[in-house]
């Protein structure tokens, strides 16, 4: 079964301000950074409880190939992405979007 997704609209404002960092370096890269973008997300679209609770209830997926991570929460209905973080920047400042 494949989950509704949500993604509120500070992560995809991360998600877009990546790819135009990409893109900027290369078209292709930027493609290639979306490609991965959305199979991560279809992963967890498909399979939401494969990664660890990091956080309270909410679970983390990297980005394959790039140094990005998704937190998102999944209530048995749908799949809410709540954050789209650099895994380069402060480690806890994404739990800062959660209060």
């Amino acid at each position: 079964m494949k989950y509704p997704l949500q993604i509120i609209p500070t992560a995809e404002a991360d998600i877009t301000r990546a790819e135009d960092w990409y893109r900027n370096i290369s078209s292709a890269l930027g493609d290639r950074f979306l490609v991965s973008v959305r199979a991560a997300l279809s992963t967890i679209q498909k399979s939401p409880k494969l990664f660890a609770v990091r956080y309270a209830d909410i679970r983390m997926s990297m980005v394959k190939g790039f140094p990005y991570l998704i937190f998102y929460r999944f209530n048995e209905e749908y799949v809410s992405v709540l954050a789209f973080y650099h895994s380069h920047t402060d480690p806890e400042g994404w739990t800062k979007r959660m209060n």
